[in-house]
């Protein structure tokens, strides 16, 4: 097995999110109505030999139900002040739900406001890497209190989020822990009122270090371009292996250094999230900001020797494990698992040892087994660690 390309801190995270109970905090929304037309686009067949360019609404998702609420009270009003022209009416009294159809509305906020204006989408699928959506799609736009409504939607698991014209994409509701695109349960039975929901931009502008590149751990100056909006700023700061070095620390302004002395040879990943007065988030770097650290004497990533990677073993009774040693160590922890037990018992739990190669002697049974070690200085922080590893009994 290859080493995981993703951070140590990243597979942390997503292990919190396996674990942890997720809970919903859900506050009630006027609940919205009025006569709509729902309007079906299906992306054409390429393979058709009459195939002809597919109208911008299928570029969403595979079938795109564009919801256009109809208001003639809009045009009446016009004398008033109001835009007739591409706006809605959102009823404060609710319309009997169709028995086998059900509303979707909700509210959207961005520093701390309503959100006016701008287009919203529910889809039953979202890119994590790139913020399209796809599959079944609905659209609105929300009001001059940030509202939308999804009219006679059906029943499913969808994604919803909302777009800001800054390139950027569909910017998706989070979940509870802030990294996933959060899924909602639509019941087409019910009236379903999701929420309030803050979103965050992706458009905060690392200016250095330049993704990608090699630097000396002297030259680490982090700046970025200042947000409008922010009053302060919170910066992760991590390498591949170890501890982060900037852990969620709080900046008022828009550059830092980081002190070499922390730096290995390593890649780091950067992130930054901008706050406004209130601590609400409104905006950070679009995904994590990588950069290499070269010249420092020892490496983030501790080599290993045996067994090999991805090897099959015989059981003898007894397997070395065996890497080299690194010039920070204290001491290192070793955590071995069952792979092939859906409870994943553990084999050696963080056993902790000073000497660069442990000598496991059990009887091990056919099957897979994970296994990794972490690096520990005197003072007790994790600065290097393995991949994550594993071998087969045979």
């Amino acid at each position: 097995m290859k080493k995981v390309p993703t951070p140590r801190f990243a597979l942390k995270q997503l292990k919190v999110l396996l674990t942890l109970p997720l809970i919903l905090f859900l506050t009630s929304c006027q609940v919205i109505s009025g006569p709509v037309k729902i309007t079906v686009i299906e992306t054409p067949d390429p393979n058709s030999p009459t195939n002809t360019p597919a109208p911008t609404a299928a570029s969403f998702g595979d079938t795109i139900l564009d919801v256009i609420t109809n208001d003639d009270d809009n045009d009446n009003d016009s004398d008033s002040g109001s835009s007739s022209s591409g706006s809605k009416s959102h009823a404060s009294n609710a319309t009997p739900l169709p028995a086998d159809l059900g509303d979707v509305t909700g509210r959207i906020l961005w520093n701390d406001e309503p959100l006016v204006g701008y287009a919203v989408t529910m889809c039953s699928r979202i890119s994590f890497l790139d913020n399209t959506c796809s599959g079944t799609t609905y659209r609105d736009e929300t009001d001059s209190n940030g509202i939308f409504l999804f009219p006679n939607t059906i029943s499913g698991e969808y994604n919803i989020a909302a777009n800001f014209n800054d390139g950027q994409g569909w910017i998706p509701i989070r979940g509870e822990f802030g990294s996933f695109p959060r899924k909602f349960e639509i019941d087409s039975t019910e009236a379903n009122r999701v929420g309030e929901f803050s979103l965050i931009r992706e458009n905060l502008k690392i200016e250095f270090p330049p993704a990608g590149q090699n630097l000396l751990a002297n030259e680490i100056d982090i700046r970025w371009t200042p947000y409008p909006e922010a009053t302060h700023y919170i910066v992760y700061l991590a390498p591949d292996e170890g501890e982060a070095v900037i852990s969620h620390e709080r900046y008022e302004t828009s550059e830092l250094t980081v002190d070499p002395n922390r730096l290995l040879n390593c890649e780091y990943a950067l992130k930054i999230d901008a706050h406004n007065d209130f601590g609400t988030q409104i905006a950070e770097n679009s995904s994590y900001h990588r950069f290499n650290v070269t010249g420092q004497d020892a490496d983030c990533v501790l080599n290993v020797d045996l067994p090999f990677n991805g090897s099959s073993l015989d059981n003898t009774g007894s397997i070395l494990l065996d890497w080299e040693p690194h010039p920070y160590a204290s001491y290192y922890r070793i955590l071995m698992w069952y792979d092939d037990d859906p409870e994943h018992p553990h084999i050696l739990s963080f056993v902790e040892v000073t000497e660069s190669e442990y000598l496991l002697e059990e009887d091990l049974k056919s099957g897979r087994y994970v296994w990794s070690i972490d690096v520990f200085d005197s003072n007790k922080v994790e600065v290097a660690g393995s991949a994550i590893l594993d071998f087969n009994i045979r």
